[in-house]
């Protein structure tokens, strides 16, 4: 998996982060590693599959594209 600059992410769409802090949860703000995460129209980078707490990450410093899948391709 080759990490890029957040710089040249997809202006929308799945795919994986890492940096920044997560921002939102129940537990407060923290530091984030890797994330799989849903970039909206807006920008923003929503942590993907959460809805109750609605959190996000602020600040990513890389992105990756999600890995093919066990399987796929065969």
């Amino acid at each position: 998996m080759t990490w890029m600059p957040i710089e040249s992410a997809p202006s929308c769409g799945r795919f994986l982060v890492y940096g920044g802090t997560w921002v939102g949860d129940w537990s407060g703000d923290h530091d984030a590693t890797i994330t799989l995460v849903h970039r909206l129209d807006s920008g923003d980078f929503d942590v993907a599959d959460t809805e109750y707490y609605a959190p996000h990450i602020v600040k990513p410093t890389h992105w990756a594209p999600l890995p093919t899948a066990p399987g796929a391709g065969e």
